[in-house]
């Protein structure tokens, strides 16, 4: 997100918890904002990072021949695929999306595409309010089934080019971007019958969601979901092979005093793309906890031995249940 965004959120999302009824009744004219949030998914760009620093943008045109396309020889073949999608008001140049792409592309064995739904995400508008921002989230909502949609499209548009192979996917979706990549995994099982190997949702988004298609672990053959501000911008639901509570899930080590006075729930939301770069490099040992109040357990201590798994990129994908994962703070 912008930061000259962010702080709108605080007032925005107040705004649709606590009186969603006024701004989103059927009286309210959203006219004024759809022309700032595109529906067309035409405007959805994808990119390819063969390394860090080097960006290559797919064209995806459908009336060419995978093989004539100039990127074709940059993919490599028989790869593992990572696709990073960030949330509301994002595009490829987020915090999250630079973060999680130059870690990814650092390993140097993996294709790394970055999804920029900057149009469709809200990411191009003009806010100057909370209403317009809680508008605008509302409008970019009815969004993520068709971009979902359509990314489903760009993977096979490389699977029958022979770029990739869908069980060696993982969609990797922050906050919205999670429920993006719920709605393309799904849809990839309607066009192949075939499911994407991997989903990680990082506190996949919680406001208005009950009425759109959310991340559950029927999208993927393994589907991880790390809580770090569930039951405000985060969701509550447990809908992963493996749920991670962060810290208890719900407020972040540094962020307490931001998260009431600043931006509502902002940097505990933010946590879990952190949290998920950070553990590139540093080994985090979750617990496991029997139940979502066991998990709220900010302070226990990851000491549970060979019951315990590392989460992050390297997760064990035959892990399930509930855990939980102590760590500090983060910039």
């Amino acid at each position: 997100m912008r930061l000259r965004q962010r702080a709108e959120i605080v007032l925005g999302f107040s705004i649709l918890t606590f009186s969603t009824c006024i701004h989103f009744g059927n009286g309210t004219d959203l006219s004024s904002f759809v022309g700032q949030v595109s529906r067309d998914v035409n405007d959805l760009r994808f990119f390819y990072y063969p390394t860090p620093n080097q960006e290559i943008e797919i064209d995806f045109d459908t009336f060419l021949l995978p093989y004539q396309h100039h990127y074709s020889s940059a993919i490599r073949f028989a790869t593992p695929s990572v696709l990073i999608i960030d949330g509301f008001l994002s595009n490829r140049t987020s915090p999250m999306s630079i973060a999680l792409k130059n870690a990814y592309a650092s390993w140097g064995t993996l294709n790394v595409f970055v999804l920029d739904w900057g149009s469709l995400s809200g990411a191009e508008s003009t806010l100057g309010n909370p209403i317009r921002t809680a508008s605008t989230y509302k409008i970019v909502l009815s969004n993520v089934s068709r971009v979902g949609r359509r990314v489903a499209e760009f993977l096979n548009f490389l699977r029958e080019s022979n770029m990739i192979e869908f069980g060696d996917v993982t969609l990797i979706g922050e906050s919205l971007g999670a429920h993006v990549a719920a709605n393309a995994a799904q849809a990839v099982q309607v066009i192949s019958g075939i499911k994407i190997g991997r989903v990680v949702g990082l506190d996949p988004a919680g406001p208005l969601t009950q009425n759109i298609k959310t991340l559950n672990r029927r999208d993927a053959n393994f589907v991880d979901i790390y809580h770090t501000n569930r039951g405000l911008l985060g969701t509550i639901n447990d809908g992963g092979h493996v749920n991670i509570y962060v810290n208890g899930g719900t407020t972040q080590p540094g962020c307490l005093q931001t998260d009431f006075t600043g931006i509502m729930g902002f940097c505990s939301h933010s946590y879990s793309w952190k949290f998920f770069q950070t553990a590139f490099n540093n080994r985090f040992v979750a617990c496991p906890c029997r139940s979502p109040i066991g998990c709220k357990c900010p302070r226990c201590e990851n000491k549970c031995g060979a019951k315990g798994i590392v989460v992050g990129p390297n997760i064990p994908t035959w892990a399930r249940g509930l855990y939980y994962v102590r760590a500090g703070p983060l910039n």
